[in-house]
């Protein structure tokens, strides 16, 4: 009898330690269809942006997020100098829009800008909805695990009727939900801006090809503590140095 109960008490420990186990690490995979992505560049020294920012706030509550869309929200610093310093600018995003723009032979960038599935996207502000997604490329399905500790492992399995390039970049996003701003200087002093999506950390990694499997790793662990925030992770690759996303996906975290 005792036996028994010893060997039941391992199982239920064992049983612990598995559920432990899974519960420390969170796991997003897209379909075979494109995961759409739609860009907002923005910036709090604009007064045009809040608009923007709104329209896409709005998409928190879309059933279809993170299955068919993912909104991200990159600040730009370039109007940093208009006398307010947007707290959530960075060079970077400035840099990842004008990529953008040389993609499209423009010499110029603006705020508000929608970029649609790595396509500038201009009349977003007469659409009630999201624009409709069928038929819409089968690259391949994406799989990210995304543990406490920050390690996100990465693989991709890209459909053979697909042509990419020879190499590969994976990206993470960490977003940031409710970030609140009272602006007290530059275009839109007095407000209180309100925003949700917004890309606080990103970083990028190549990828190496296994048979038919392209793998990755990277490192968000300097998020990995940060509890006291409402965050979502997004995983998305790309093709050499084109910022066009091929296939993504994510979800809170």
């Amino acid at each position: 009898m005792r036996q028994i109960k010893f060997f039941s008490f391992l199982l239920t420990f064992f049983s612990m330690l598995i559920l432990s186990s899974n519960a420390q690490t969170k796991i997003f995979e897209s379909a075979l269809e494109r995961t759409g992505t739609i860009e907002l560049f923005t910036s709090e020294g604009c007064s045009s942006c809040p608009p923007a920012d709104d329209w896409l706030n709005q998409l928190e509550k879309s059933k279809d997020l993170w299955t068919r869309w993912i909104p991200m929200v990159f600040h730009v610093d370039y109007w940093d100098y208009l006398g307010w310093k947007d707290p959530w600018s960075s060079p970077e995003f400035s840099k990842r829009q004008r990529t953008y723009a040389a993609l499209w032979n423009s010499d110029s960038v603006y705020t508000p800008e929608m970029v649609l599935n790595g396509k500038e996207w201009r009349n977003w502000h007469h659409l009630g909805t999201l624009p409709n997604t069928l038929n819409l490329p089968k690259p391949g399905i994406l799989k990210a695990e995304a543990s406490d500790s920050g390690e996100i492992k990465i693989k991709f399995s890209p459909e053979k009727s697909q042509k990419f390039g020879a190499s590969f970049l994976v990206h993470a996003a960490v977003l940031g939900f409710d970030q609140i701003s009272n602006v007290k200087s530059g275009e839109n002093r007095g407000k209180l801006l309100r925003h949700h999506f917004n890309v606080l950390e990103h970083v990028q990694a190549p990828m190496k090809r296994s048979s038919e499997v392209l793998e990755g790793k990277l490192d968000l662990s300097t998020f990995s503590e940060s509890r006291d925030i409402r965050r979502a992770i997004v995983v998305w690759i790309s093709s050499g140095e084109d910022p066009i996303p091929i296939q993504a996906t994510g979800g809170e975290w």
